[in-house]
């Protein structure tokens, strides 16, 4: 953690360090990359999101009620709260999702698709609600919402329209 707060500090232009990213790229790399941890992280998936929920809610206790804060120890638990929710979320993916089930088959089969098109959609979706509401609670969940129900079918039918499909690189039936 000490190391990443550093990091964060060099390399740094428009407030986004490379230094930090390329520490925490190969710290990840490293981590994850033996299956050992990886059973090691799924085990103590409870116990991460604890640490995760506990630094997260000091840090915005702090942020939000205490008006001389300590910037150095909110952004310390700020990265233990990232990294740790980042270690739960693998934890809970890894025994979720590492499963056959016809879910996960099916956005196994478009993930890409999914990838392209979620973000397009949730822009179109987003603008015009703005317009319409500043509503942010509502905003994020119509979007969330109705992203993935213009997603999903815009998905399947780029993926069965053969001309189409050719173009985002999606390999023939």
């Amino acid at each position: 953690v000490v190391i990443i707060a550093i990091s964060d500090q060099l390399l740094n232009i428009a407030d986004k360090s490379i230094c930090k990213f390329l520490v925490l790229y190969l710290a990840g790399f490293y981590i994850l990359s033996d299956e050992v941890n990886l059973n090691k992280i799924s085990s103590l998936r409870y116990y991460n999101l604890v640490i995760m929920f506990v630094t997260d809610v000091i840090c915005a206790y702090m942020f939000i009620y205490c008006n001389n804060y300590n910037r150095i120890v909110c952004g310390i638990l700020s990265y233990i709260a990232c990294w740790f929710g980042i270690l739960t979320i693998i934890g809970f993916a890894r025994i979720g999702f590492n499963q056959n089930n016809k879910l996960i088959n099916f956005f196994t089969k478009y993930s890409f698709l999914f990838y392209i098109f979620h973000f397009m959609w949730l822009a179109m979706i987003q603008y015009y609600l703005i317009q319409y509401t500043n509503h942010v609670v509502t905003i994020y969940i119509v979007s969330i919402l109705l992203g993935y129900i213009f997603t999903i079918p815009t998905c399947v039918l780029v993926a069965n329209i053969p001309i189409i499909h050719s173009l985002f690189g999606i390999k023939k039936k």
